[in-house]
């Protein structure tokens, strides 16, 4: 999932700096053609459709990431219980009241 956020960013990435290089040419050209309504609606939806695309599959790649990271904690937990567990069951005194060194 990370290439498909990767690639939904490069696209908008493209899309927004060839926008802004295509308005500013126009402009700077003096052309006295506006642009319609409608063409500009269909160029702020494709704008905003490459957005929310981009913006889902980064959210769905954190979020498989940060699962991820969970479940590794959980193994990591249960890791330094064992070791804990392992650790203070070999630290116990074997010794009887009877032995004089323990005393």
């Amino acid at each position: 999932m990370k290439r498909v956020a990767k690639i939904a960013n490069l696209l908008l990435l493209i899309y927004l700096a060839g926008s802004s290089i295509f308005f500013i040419i126009f402009d700077s050209l003096g052309s006295e053609n506006n642009f319609s309504a409608s063409f500009m609606i269909k160029w702020s939806l494709i704008g905003t459709v490459l957005f929310v695309a981009a913006f889902l599959a980064q959210y769905i790649d954190n979020s498989a990431t940060i699962k991820r990271i969970k479940q590794l904690e959980q193994e990591l937990d249960k890791t330094k219980l064992k070791l804990y567990q392992a650790t203070e069951t070999g630290r116990k005194p074997n010794a009887t009241n009877d032995d004089p060194v323990a005393k």
